[in-house]
């Protein structure tokens, strides 16, 4: 399968940067508050588009085939040229969040990647990640599904939904969308870090 190399934020609970293989070592960033990660890829993301987990937007744009002269707020179609037939499969970052008062939303706990198919609905990922993670009852029964852009501006996914839509209209070229599970911090302290340096490089598989 190979492994995969990405930088994360201890603070914002999201993967920043997946490394392409052949990125030079000066690329990897000495941040106080990033992580490196290396997990193993599973065998059903191995040939699998990078889609909304934060690679790099030349990178990104490259892999679709795409010019880079975007002018900026622009909205990034990703699939305007492999959309074609519904074998395909992208990567996307899932992460955790509650809503606040204020409307905002609050990160918090260990984002993952996940893959999903053009004609994935909420209700077959929803059931595609129970199998695969501990907590299967809530993300089966219990936990929301959204799309998230911003710390504003996001979307409730309904249980038959295509997944990949939405996630094209909130993806921009500045950021793309990702999906989002809603629901309490359960672990407070132990998700989150205090003002301490960088932790090293964990690794997952």
């Amino acid at each position: 399968s190979g492994l995969r190399l990405m930088e994360v934020s201890d603070r914002q609970h999201r993967i920043m940067t997946v490394f392409d293989p052949h990125d030079p070592l000066s690329m990897l960033e000495d941040h106080p508050h990033w992580s490196l990660r290396a997990e193993v890829i599973p065998p059903a993301q191995v040939d699998a588009l990078p889609m909304s987990t934060g690679v790099r937007n030349e990178k990104r744009l490259a892999v679709l085939g795409l010019r880079q002269e975007v002018p900026q707020g622009m909205p990034f179609k990703p699939f305007s040229r492999k959309e074609s037939g519904f074998n395909r499969k992208w990567t996307t970052q899932v992460v955790h969040f509650n809503i606040l008062q204020s409307g905002k939303i609050r990160m918090h706990g260990t984002p993952f990647i996940a893959h999903l198919t053009q004609n994935d609905t909420t209700h077959s990922l929803r059931k595609r990640l129970a199998e695969d993670h501990r907590q299967a009852r809530e993300i089966r029964d219990v936990w929301g599904f959204y799309v998230i852009h911003s710390w504003d501006q996001y979307v409730k996914l309904e249980e038959d939904e295509k997944v990949v839509a939405q996630l094209q209209n909130l993806s921009t070229v500045e950021l793309e969308a990702c999906i989002g599970m809603e629901h309490a911090d359960n672990q407070k302290g132990s998700t989150r870090t205090g003002g301490g340096g960088n932790k090293g490089i964990t690794i997952n598989g």
